[in-house]
Formats: C-alpha cells, structure tokens, sequence
C-alpha cells in the first residue's frame, strides 16, 4: 500500500553514517570530507597558513633578514602529506604559498629573503618547463602576479616615496630585480601580450607617465593661491625650477646605480620629462611677463630667469644629447621667451627716472661727505654729496640686472645697453637740472639746460674773473665730477667697445642682403668702416 510506503529521502535529508566499531577515526573522516565535496583547495591553504605560523612562532627570536626558510621539515612533511590525500598538484601548492607570503610581505610580516626564495623557486619552476601550470591553476597564477606586478609598479613609479635617498639600502634594487622575474616568465607574458618585449621598454613608459605625474604634483605644491597674484605667479615658477633641478640631482646622485640596468641614466629620463612639461608651462604664462605687472616685480622675474640659466646648466653637465632651455635643439629658447619683457621692462625704467632723481635730492642737504673713490687712485679723496651717490646706486642695481643676464645674442644684448644708456642719460638730465636751478642763470646767454650746461662749464677753456661760490655750489660740481666718473665706469662694465664691435659686424653683414651689395672684402671693410663712424 502507498500508505507503507517510505517517503522518498531528499539527498541533502540523508543521514551521516556514523563511524562503525573499531573504524579509524581518520579515515571515516576522510571519506566524510570526500563524500561532502569540500573545496580541497581552501583546506590547502587554510592548513598551509597554519602551518606556517606555528613554524613562525616556534622560530621566535630567530627570524631575521636573512631567513630564506619558514617552513620546518615537519611542517613540509605535513603538507605534502595532505597534499597527496586531497589531490593537490604541485603547481597549486607552490603558488598557494607564493600567494600566502605575498600577503604576509606586504604586512612587513616576513623578510624580503624569504619571498624572495619562493619568488626564484616560481621563477625556476617556469624557466624549466613553461608548461608547468595546469589550466585549473592558470587563473590563480595570473592574478597572483597581476597583483605583484602592480604592487611593484607603484613602488618603482614612487621610488622617491617608498625609498628616500636609496634607503633601505638595497630595496629599491630588490623591487626591480622582483619585478624583472615576473615580466621574464613565460606563462605571464604569453597571457598578458600587452606588455612590453623587454622590461626596460616597458619601465621607460611606466617611468615617463610617473615622471608627468610627479611634475604635476610639483607644479601644485609651486603654484600660489591667487594665480592673479602675478608676483606671485613667477615666484611660483622659480621655486618650481629649483624643485625640478633637486629632483633630477637627487636621480642623479642616489637613483642612477639601481636603474643602471633598465637605464643608461634614470636622471636624464627624467631630466627630459620635466623639461618637456616645464617648457609648455612657461609657454602658457609667457603673455604674463608682458604686462606692467610683471615689471613691477622686475627683481622676481630675473630672479626666475637667472634659475632657468643655471637649470639649463645642470641639463648640459647631465648628458651632452639632453634637451636644453637654451634653444639648442631648434625649439623653446629661454632668451626669447625673456627678451619681450627686457624690452618692456626697459621701456617703463625711464619713467622711474623722475622718482630716482626726487628721493635722492630730497635727502640731501648738499653737505660734504668726504669718501674714497674706488673708482681712481686709492690716495686721492673724492668729496660729493649723498644725493649723486644715491642715484648711481639706483642705476647700478639696474645695471646688474642686465648684466647679470648674459645673454648670448650680442647684438641683442647691444641694443639692451644702449636703451639702458638712453635712461640714464635721462636721469643724468633730469638731476642736473634739479640741481642746476638758479646755478646757471647768468653765466652764459641761452645756455643750454641739464647735463650739458654742466658739461660745458666744467670743460670750458675761456679766462673768467674769479667769484665767490658758495659751498653748495661746490659740491654740486663735485657731485658731476663724480657722475662723469661713474659714467666711465659704466662704460668699462658694460664693454662698450665690444658691443659697438657686434653691432658693427651685424650691419656689415647685413648690408649686402638689404641693398644687394657685392660680398668683396674691401666692400665690407669700407661699409664697416661707415657704421663705425655712425656708432661713435
């Protein structure tokens, strides 16, 4: 009757077998696990971790930096033994243990010598047979690596981060060498054919998309909080050139041995990265220097280019075939990315003539003040008041400024001087008419004014009856001795003769493709004798 019937037994509502009498208790449980379809997998790791932390706490006090083994023999005879039961292949239980210590490097758990010992076993294991991993353990393997792999690109790509100044001493090279492992095995570049052929094409890119990076990081930690602070804006720039330089000097003095084998010169990579992203970022803000902003803060911006000359100095030290600042491969040029604002800045100087001239006459009482003259023999004791020395002090600082920039274009640097000439010709004029008010009047009819009339009553020849002159008007005199001094001084510091030479030479050349001229030598000489006579 259906009524006697048993009821079907779902299989998940079947009962366990319990254990018969005098059954091994590890062998029932054995069939149980077999019986249950446990991933033997997860047992195999579950009892490897085990195993190796009980190795790891029996082996206190003696792991050091130098340990290579973790597991004991026991341990070893253990797993291999369950390995064995569960039918775990020799592939998995490597790279199950690979991936263990993996976990456990990265916690800074373990020393570097021990995984680095599994990481050559994997290595060696590949290099013997590439067919070595099944493909049920393929997937496991490729994620392994795939995750070493970033690991070590993102230490590498931060080595300046992660290894500071090359310290620990040894580690960055440990990273490279972990790295090359990897790329170098077969099984991972046969599944990954995106990657480089070779590890040095491939780090060359990594390394140049974290060089841009970096640049960018820099760039911000240089960039002011108002970018309309145009002050400001070229500090920026100045203090972000100083940063590139050290960085490069950093490649160069503690990072070029580890990279030795990817790269003939880490700094130089670099070098060329920076320069790249330096030389757009100094195009964007090149109509910033021509605003009367920027020449309000003229001492910042030569500051900046004095910074970009000596940057330009370290990349030609660095390698001979480096990309330059200074125009040499054909396309940026610091000089004529500056010359605009020379130019305008030299403009607007003649307008602070006036105030240069006011504040120095203003705090002068025209009293004598006795110094030595450097200028003429060391015995001899020029008396002038403060005011001329004041204003040649204004002019002198300017005058440093275009010295100091030593540029490279002579006729350039030519017209530089004589528009700087032409401002303090200016002030001179201005001065000696402050000064020469009421001095003058009389002495000659229609005399001319300013700089000249002095001039003049200084040089001139004709017999006069003697006056009584007062002091004041003494020391004024004195004051344009002493400016006329100073003004050969000037012309020794700015090597007039050599700069008249260069402009000379330029219109020589230039003659004979104006007007068409013949290229006779005689020709030239008379057409430079020409423009010699116009310069002087």
């Amino acid at each position: 009757m259906a009524g006697d019937r048993d009821p079907p037994k779902r299989r998940d509502q079947e009962k366990v077998r319990a254990p018969e009498r005098g059954e091994d208790p590890t062998n029932y449980l054995r069939g149980q696990l077999i019986k249950c379809r446990v991933n033997t997998r997860s047992l195999f790791r579950i009892l490897l971790r085990n195993v190796l932390l009980l190795d790891m706490n029996a082996m206190a006090g003696q792991i050091n930096e130098s340990t290579s083994e973790l597991l004991s023999p026991e341990g070893k005879t253990l797993l291999r033994a369950f390995a064995r039961q569960w039918a775990t292949s020799e592939s998995f239980q490597l790279i199950a243990y690979l991936e263990l210590l993996f976990v456990l490097y990265k916690a800074y758990e373990i020393p570097t010598s021990a995984f680095f010992d599994a990481m050559t076993m994997l290595y060696e294991k590949d290099k013997q047979n590439p067919q070595w991993v099944g493909p049920f353990e393929l997937p496991v393997l490729l994620e392994l690596l795939d995750q070493m792999y970033s690991y070590y690109v993102t230490q590498i790509t931060k080595y300046k981060e992660f290894y500071p100044k090359n310290q620990p001493r040894g580690a960055l090279e440990t990273t490279l060498l972990m790295i090359r492992m990897i790329h170098r095995n077969s099984t991972y570049q046969r599944h990954r054919p995106e990657l480089a052929e070779s590890l040095s094409m491939e780090l060359r890119r990594i390394m140049r998309e974290a060089s841009i990076t970096r640049y960018h990081k820099l760039k911000e930690l240089s960039s002011p909080l108002d970018e309309s602070d145009v002050e400001a804006v070229v500090q920026g720039l100045s203090k972000l050139a100083d940063l590139l330089s050290d960085d490069i000097d950093a490649d160069e003095k503690y990072f070029k041995k580890p990279f030795a084998n990817e790269f003939k010169n880490i700094a130089k990579l670099t070098a060329d990265t920076y320069l790249q992203q330096f030389i757009i970022t100094l195009q964007t803000l090149a109509e910033v220097l021509a605003t009367t902003e920027a020449v309000q803060c003229s001492k910042a911006v030569f500051a900046l280019y004095k910074r970009l000359r000596a940057m330009d100095e370290r990349y030609s030290k660095l390698a001979s075939n480096v990309k330059r600042l200074n125009g040499s491969d054909g396309g940026f040029n610091v000089e004529a990315w500056f010359a605009p604002f020379v130019s305008f800045w030299l403009e607007h100087l003649s307008d602070k003539t006036l105030e240069w001239v006011q504040n120095a006459i203003k705090a002068d009482n025209f009293e004598p003040v006795h110094a030595q003259d450097d200028l003429a023999n060391p015995n001899d004791v020029v008396t002038h008041s403060s005011s001329i020395a004041d204003l040649f002090a204004a002019v002198y600082q300017e005058l440093e400024f275009i010295a100091d920039l030593k540029w490279s274009d002579k006729v350039q640097s030519a017209s530089f001087f004589q528009a700087f000439s032409k401002t303090v010709y200016h002030a001179l004029d201005q001065y000696c008419g402050a000064i020469g008010v009421g001095e003058l009047a009389g002495s000659v009819e229609a005399a001319p004014q300013g700089a000249k009339a002095w001039s003049n009553l200084l040089r001139q020849t004709t017999k006069t009856e003697p006056r009584d002159i007062q002091l004041e008007s003494c020391i004024k005199l004195c004051n344009i001795e002493y400016a006329m001094r100073r003004l050969d001084d000037m012309y020794r510091l700015m090597n007039v003769a050599s700069l008249t030479r260069a402009v000379r030479n330029h219109r020589a050349t230039m003659m004979p493709q104006r007007h068409g001229a013949s290229t006779d030598p005689e020709a030239l000489l008379r057409a430079a004798a020409l423009n010699d006579d116009t310069v002087k």
